[in-house]
């Protein structure tokens, strides 16, 4: 009766001018487009620790997430790390651990919206494996009056009414000019060696390289063109690991 009395409340007071941006995010003076481990400890302070200074929800895919700008200029994306449970877990967390086996691994896709810890841990994969083709990411904390700031709906727009308290979220850098970038048939023909065409070589390295990353990390959420993606010089990135280990592998 609380929760809903807080949603029916925060529908009612809520305005467009309530929101801190729209998910244009105007303010955006910096970008990140190509993927430098040189950069890598300064992305990562910037992740963790820079100030929020605009938010919003953003409905792309199954996953709960939002995209922010920081106050020094670059965006990110912000994913949860585990279901709400302010209230005492009144919503039980997802243990895998309890989970039968056959139940295990036939979780559907709509069960897995809390994607935060996979994308931390499949980033420190890709550099340890040397391969640095995923954005930085991090984990941080970010409080209810931030992260529903900007959230009219009935599922998160009371939240920011509760006392004050932080969630546990992954902090991904968002990058420009990623565009789709399934592999050609081909390249099945050359990792199979039906062909020897030098030609495509590289593409066929990257794609093996995505191939073994995604089976390290349990990951089956990779299907042409569905997380293949490629950034501004063409080079295949290792883009959304938030499924992984999910299958009970």
């Amino acid at each position: 009766i609380l929760g809903l009395s807080l949603s029916f409340l925060s529908y009612l007071t809520w305005r467009p001018e309530n929101r801190i941006r729209n998910y244009t995010l105007a303010k955006q003076t910096e970008t990140y487009s190509i993927v430098d481990v040189n950069v890598d400890g300064q992305m990562i302070h910037m992740l963790r620790n820079d100030e929020i200074v605009q938010i919003e929800r953003y409905d792309a895919g199954l996953a709960e997430k939002y995209i922010c700008v920081f106050e020094s200029g670059y965006q990110a994306l912000i994913k949860p790390m585990e279901e709400w449970h302010y209230f005492e877990r009144i919503v039980p967390r997802w243990d895998v651990a309890k989970l039968p086996r056959f139940r295990n691994n036939r979780l559907g896709r709509a069960v897995n919206e809390y994607q935060g810890w996979g994308e931390v841990v499949g980033f420190y994969l890709d550099r340890a494996l040397g391969w640095n083709r995923k954005p930085p990411v991090t984990g941080r904390y970010v409080s209810n009056k931030i992260l529903y700031s900007a959230d009219p709906i009935l599922s998160g727009g009371w939240k920011r009414w509760l006392p004050l308290h932080f969630i546990p979220v992954s902090a991904t850098a968002w990058m420009e000019g990623v565009k789709s970038a399934a592999p050609v048939i081909t390249i099945q023909d050359y990792l199979t060696h039906k062909t020897t065409r030098t030609s495509l070589m590289a593409n066929s390295i990257m794609v093996s390289n995505k191939i073994v990353f995604d089976f390290l990390l349990d990951d089956h959420d990779s299907q042409a063109p569905h997380n293949y993606m490629a950034d501004s010089r063409g080079q295949l990135l290792h883009w959304d690991s938030g499924l992984a280990w999910r299958h009970g592998n």
